[in-house]
């Protein structure tokens, strides 16, 4: 804390001086007069002024008066010492300004005492009329609002002594507001506190482009630079964004060059005063609301172009090991020789452990101990090792990500297990058309008679024409990579979205919290953008891209997203995620409606999450799709018409989903052994 004595007589100053660092208050600036007191305020920040009220030049009640003049320094806690204790010199005193007086002389517990009643009022009196003119939420209503988004608005919090710098700010910028608002009567601006950055996107949503500007802490529960930089993303250009930092060492040079190329402003707190908020409320809401122009979204392809220079300038993005494109591109040549394969996996030491490892399984059937990566790869055949090396390259390049509550391990786990899905889902029974490698393949996946069956009855490997580069086993291992980029690219969006899934029972897919919370950055179009990173290809990105509503003929990602809808629901991701399948699975009474609801759009739209928000509490409490039944909500998981254009039944699909749990498992188990 820094405070300001001001005081004419050397000998009282000293004193004063020595008993406030006897308290701990090492930062002490001296002036011997209100004039030069003043000089002092304008070089340096000060928590609190103690003041003589006698003094030449000018005297204490003329500089306390000018004090509450000048806003930058309206809330500044001042202390009067005198030797004047008339009733009449204490109600001029109060008139001035003070907070409390002490009249001379004291003792360091009597000023000890006073200080802290004086911080304790100033803060109580800074709170109340920050808190008590916070706007009331009603969607209703059209004037223009500020948000912001700090790790303290509450009573408690900000009274804590670690938020003051926080607490000074809000007053600072809430007193331009009021300032600006009572020069333009014609408007009325108002503002809202949020202290988490799930609840600041979801008021965002709520009011849409009557938020005029978005301020958010760097330290914002949940991240505030990456609610920064979604909200710029799909600005309609109606916001102004700004970043504060309470130093400018939090935001990297990176970042900010980042920030600046998505018009967000960084400034921080200490060096914003009243009237400087003031220009920014001027500049950014009054100039603006004479356009009466109505606003549109940006559309999906500047979207589109927003997110991609956003990551490519502001995020490291995950690399896929070189193993990867080496063996994928020998599998693509027929003509490719087993000593190339090897020569190969050996450049990664990791890998040749894995094929190793796996090749020792007891489905390959060798006795002995298998220790040469030659030996194993021929053992296992292209196919198994290819698959080995993919899974395994796809586990290494997210093994880095830390964010809360996300488990790579899960992650993976679910596209194996789509992987395999796929496999299996176009398997062709028909041994006519059989090439060498599906016997051995039928061998090992060791499918029931139920299952082999439903699959015949299915009949997909009939309704979907592959081509050569169709690899439906990456196709499921790659569907997904855009959830883990999108968690990677923007740090704290993993856990709101997250929470959104809970609040509706599981009973909405991830997309749809992506879409509340991020809008058009997605983990489609962020995939898409890794995918292009990791030169996958063409059909490879356009299964990332598309797999949650495939053109009709696009069979290729059709069959993923019909292998993502089975087979995702053996190892969810996330791995606690009870979405509607998991409960069909568990329970064979349970059926899926003969049709989806007409009205089920409303479960998914933005408009319906406003319509409930309940923005004051920190528990978002139940939403709106939480009380569908399995049968209903798992319609929220199929693109609409997938099911016609396979001619496959939705419980059909169950039942076979049932049947396959225990292979698909056994199966993921397998490769989790061996990565």
């Amino acid at each position: 804390m820094k405070v300001l004595l001001v005081e004419d007589a050397l000998g009282m100053r000293k004193l004063v001086s020595t008993m406030l660092q006897g308290m701990g208050l090492k930062e002490v600036v001296e002036a011997k007069n209100g004039a030069e007191g003043l000089k002092k305020l304008a070089q340096h920040k000060f928590d609190l002024v103690l003041t003589d009220w006698n003094m030449p030049v000018m005297d204490g009640i003329e500089l306390i008066e000018t004090i509450r003049k000048t806003p930058n320094y309206a809330t500044l806690p001042i202390l009067l010492f005198t030797a004047r204790s008339a009733r009449d010199d204490v109600i001029r005193a109060l008139q001035a300004g003070i907070d409390t007086y002490i009249t001379k002389p004291f003792t360091p517990q009597q000023l000890r005492t006073k200080i802290q009643g004086a911080l304790v009022k100033r803060a109580r009196h800074q709170i109340s009329r920050i808190l008590d003119n916070q706007d009331k939420i009603d969607i209703d209503e059209q004037h223009p609002i500020i948000i912001f988004g700090e790790k303290a608005v509450t009573i408690d919090e900000l009274s804590l002594g670690q938020n003051k710098r926080i607490l000074d700010f809000l007053d600072a910028a809430t007193a331009g507001i009021h300032n600006v608002d009572e020069r333009t009567p014609d408007y009325r601006i108002g503002y809202l506190l949020m202290n988490s950055s799930t609840r600041t996107n979801r008021l965002l949503q709520a009011l849409k482009e009557r938020v005029k500007m978005l301020i958010v802490s760097s330290r914002l529960k949940g991240g505030g630079v990456t609610l920064a930089r979604l909200a710029s993303i799909n600005n309609q250009q109606a916001t102004g964004i700004f970043v504060v930092c309470d130093q400018s060492s939090e935001i990297s040079t990176r970042e900010r060059q980042g920030l600046d190329r998505l018009n967000i402003t960084i400034f921080e707190r200490d060096l914003l005063h009243t009237e400087d908020f003031e220009q920014m409320v001027s500049e950014t809401v009054v100039a603006t609301m004479g356009n009466d122009e109505p606003l549109e979204m940006p559309p999906p392809d500047e979207i589109r172009k927003r997110i991609d220079n956003d990551i490519r300038n502001m995020v490291e993005l995950p690399v896929l090991p070189q193993v990867y494109h080496q063996v994928v591109a020998l599998d693509k040549n027929p003509k490719s020789e087993m000593t190339d394969w090897v020569s190969a996996i050996e450049t990664d030491p990791l890998s040749t452990a894995q094929v190793i490892r796996r090749s020792r399984s007891p489905m390959y059937g060798f006795q002995d101990e298998i220790n040469d990566i030659g030996k194993a790869v021929v053992l296992m055949g292209k196919s198994p090792v290819k698959e080995m090396i993919v899974s395994g390259a796809v586990k290494r390049s997210f093994e880095s990500i830390d964010e809360e509550g996300f488990s790579v391990e899960d992650y993976w786990l679910h596209s194996v297990s789509v992987a395999i899905t796929a496999r299996i889902l176009a398997f062709p029974f028909d041994e006519k058309v059989w090439m060498p490698q599906h016997r051995k393949e039928f061998e090992e996946l060791q499918l029931s008679a139920a299952v082999q069956r439903v699959l015949e009855k299915l009949a997909l490997w009939q309704k979907i024409e592959l081509q050569p580069d169709h690899d439906l086993f990456i196709g499921g291992m790659m569907h997904d990579i855009g959830k883990i980029a999108l968690i990677q690219s923007y740090p704290g969006l993993y856990p709101m979205i997250i929470e959104k899934l809970q609040s509706e029972n599981w009973n909405v897919p991830m997309r749809t919290a992506e879409n509340l919370f991020a809008g058009g950055a997605h983990h489609n179009v962020v995939g898409a953008i890794l995918a292009e990173s990791w030169k996958l290809g063409t059909t490879l990105s356009t299964v990332v891209e598309s797999h949650h509503n495939p053109r009709s003929d696009d069979q290729f990602t059709q069959l993923v997203t019909l292998a993502d809808f089975v087979g995702g629901c053996f190892y969810p991701y996330p791995k606690n995620a009870k979405y509607p399948m998991t409960h069909l699975l568990l329970d064979e009474s349970l059926q899926a409606d003969a049709k989806p609801p007409e009205d089920l759009d409303t479960y998914l739209s933005q408009e319906q999450e406003a319509a409930t928000i309940p923005i004051s509490e920190e528990d978002p409490g139940p939403g709106a799709a939480a009380a569908l039944a399995p049968g209903t909500a798992i319609y929220n998981f199929l693109p609409p018409n997938l099911l016609e254009q396979l001619e496959v039944e939705i419980n059909e699909l169950i039942t076979l989903a049932r049947l396959l749990k225990p292979t698909v498992v056994r199966l993921t188990e397998e490769v989790r052994k061996s990565v």
